[in-house]
């Protein structure tokens, strides 16, 4: 086989490509670059670098319609019993030094499940009251019933539980 020769102008319009990409390659000199820290072996004689210094992690923003930290609301119990006429657990509260419109939700749970409702809060002149929130139950012999009474307006929240037993 005979061997081709290349034409000079191919040769040289290669060679010029190839520059090009390697040029491409290489660093640009003007650019800011990042420090590397020299490469060095450990001796006796040297000090330990320090340590980065942590950085806390940024936090979420708490939209600001909800309040992270809502105020404790003091619940009183003034009655929870079962009404055997109306077959049903009643149980009421006082928010004292509270006037304010919220809502009210008695949560009874008993061996047979759980079971709840939600009821308005009425302000008064000093205080707010969770009145008579009734909770019908399908006879006695479900209890004992445990209960939690939550409160909650705009601003505060707060809570009592305990035990009503059918008799």
């Amino acid at each position: 086989m005979r061997a081709r020769r290349v034409p000079a102008s191919v040769t040289l319009g290669t060679a010029v490509l190839v520059a090009g990409l390697l040029s491409a390659c290489t660093p640009d000199t003007d650019a800011p670059r990042s420090p590397t820290p020299p490469r060095s072996s450990p001796s006796a004689s040297s000090s330990p670098s320090p340590s980065p210094t942590p950085t806390e992690p940024p936090t979420k923003p708490v939209p600001p319609s909800v309040d992270p930290d809502p105020q404790s609301a003091p619940v009183q119990l003034l009655d929870a019993r079962f009404d055997a006429d109306a077959s049903a657990i009643v149980v009421s509260a006082v928010i004292p030094d509270r006037v304010a419109e919220g809502s009210c939700l008695l949560t009874i749970t008993s061996a047979f499940g759980v079971d709840g409702v939600t009821a308005p809060a009425v302000p008064d002149a000093s205080v707010t009251y969770c009145a008579s929130v009734t909770v019908p139950v399908a006879s006695a012999s479900e209890g004992p019933w445990s209960f939690e009474l939550r409160y909650t307006d705009d601003t505060s929240s707060g809570s009592i539980a305990g035990t009503v037993d059918s008799r």
